[in-house]
């Protein structure tokens, strides 16, 4: 939902104090909340008020020693993109805030099954990315990564597979190679290739995308579950049942300590 509309032409974010919304979020989200408060200002094209929402949260995560690394490093990151944004023009602010608001939209459609039309939508996503925001961004890299998803959907593997190891050289050169980013675009070329019947590529790929989950994570996680099943299906497909069922117990092992559920579905 977002928080306000976009400012009206001849009106400039960025230069500042917080406004209301601004203060009101500061005052009463907790650290975790901040992300949220700053994706709807985005989305109304506010930011002014994301910039400052987004300098507050970077300076919490930085003063908390259990900060994983590479969520103050990407909190740092979309600073930079917030300080660019607000700088930019009126119109090409809303573009950017247009570009955002689509996320939803292609969700949607996307799980209406709309798959030519979700396309549609994030090709345009794309194209206001890369004019305003340039060839090698995160929202870049995640554009292309929800192109990839619909493009696999769509039956159309090799397409994906390109558009996803362009997303994956662009995480991979803004957040390095420990990023939650990489992990999970590896995880989704491992299936992209398994789906080819490119076995050892893909469990090469997701063995790797599975260590990087491990190193980032060093508790159970829901991203370390997720390429892990991923990895089994791909076991499984190669024709190793026994590797497979080990992986998938300690799939349902993880998902037990993550939900700290005695469901008798998750005995192993």
């Amino acid at each position: 939902m977002a928080l306000d509309t976009p400012r009206q032409a001849g009106e400039r974010e960025g230069s500042h104090a917080p406004d209301d919304y601004a203060e009101a979020a500061i005052a009463s989200a907790p650290p975790e909340s901040l992300q949220n408060w700053v994706q709807r200002c985005r989305e109304a094209g506010r930011f002014g008020p994301a910039l400052d929402l987004a300098r507050e949260r970077l300076q919490r995560l930085r003063s908390d020693p259990a900060t994983p690394p590479y969520e103050a490093r990407d909190a740092a990151i979309q600073v930079e993109t917030l300080e660019r944004a607000a700088a930019l023009p009126v119109s090409d602010q809303r573009d950017l805030a247009r570009a955002d608001r689509l996320d939803g939209r292609m969700a949607a459609l996307f799980g209406q099954g709309e798959y030519v039309a979700a396309q549609e939508v994030v090709r345009e996503q794309l194209a206001i990315r890369r004019r305003l925001l340039g060839d090698r961004h995160g929202d870049l890299g995640i554009s292309l990564n929800n192109l990839a998803t619909i493009l696999y959907a769509m039956g159309s593997y090799a397409e994906a597979e390109s558009e996803c190891r362009e997303a994956l050289f662009i995480f991979r050169e803004l957040y390095g190679e420990d990023s939650p980013s990489v992990a999970i675009t590896l995880s989704s070329l491992g299936m992209m290739l398994k789906d080819q019947g490119r076995f050892t590529q893909a469990d090469s790929v997701l063995r790797h995308a599975l260590a990087i989950s491990h190193r980032i994570h060093p508790a159970p996680h829901d991203d370390t579950v997720l390429i892990l099943g991923n990895l089994a299906s791909v076991v499984q497909a190669a024709g190793d049942f026994r590797t497979a069922e080990a992986l998938y117990r300690e799939v349902l092992l993880l998902q037990r300590e993550l939900t700290h559920s005695e469901d008798p579905a998750l005995a192993v």
